[in-house]
């Protein structure tokens, strides 16, 4: 039996441990909840390799696709449970403030957020503030007018527009006695 030098013998058994790790996760409640291509899938994909095969994390990580750095990322996000809570305070002791003014006021308190963080937060808790419309109202009270009892008492006023027949157009400001419907003035 002939000796085979020992990288071909890696790369087969690399090889054919992919194959069996790919037959093996292919029904795998992991991959068919998270997609397979994003990063928390193959994180998860590589730690039940090495937990199953016995198969060192640099190796799993090259025979599922992934960078060790990827699979070693830690996220390092602020915690910002606070912030909503604190918005929606400032919020109701400043009911005018729009989401701009809020932000302005979250950063004198030194707080390092985004405007654009504030402004999704301020429309997630509903705090859009509209202004109501105000009501139509007369000067006074208005009712009925009494009817005109004599010529000359009340008068009325009116634009009539019309056009001629080689189609010049002309407006006229027309005032009309309404006790004796005369043109006063035109």
């Amino acid at each position: 039996m002939p000796r085979f030098p020992h990288f071909i013998l890696t790369k087969f058994n690399v090889r054919r441990k992919a194959y069996q790790i790919s037959f093996s996760f292919m029904n795998n409640s992991v991959c068919r909840e998270i997609r397979p291509y994003k990063s928390p899938c193959k994180r998860a994909l590589v730690q039940e390799v090495c937990a199953q095969f016995a198969i060192a994390a640099r190796r799993s990580c090259r025979l599922i696709g992934i960078a060790r750095a990827t699979f070693h990322y830690q996220g390092h996000a602020p915690d910002l449970t606070a912030l909503p809570m604190r918005l929606r305070d400032l919020a109701e002791v400043r009911r005018r403030f729009g989401s701009r003014r809020l932000h302005v006021l979250l950063q004198r308190e030194r707080r390092a957020v985004n405007h654009k963080r504030v402004y999704r937060l301020y429309r997630e808790a509903g705090l859009n503030w509209r202004g109501r419309a105000k009501k139509k109202r007369g000067s006074h009270m208005r009712g009925p007018r009494p009817a005109a009892t004599n010529a000359n008492e009340r008068y009325g006023m009116d634009f009539v527009s019309d056009c001629l027949h080689d189609g010049w157009r002309f407006r006229a400001l027309t005032v009309v006695d309404t006790f004796t419907r005369e043109a006063v003035l035109t």
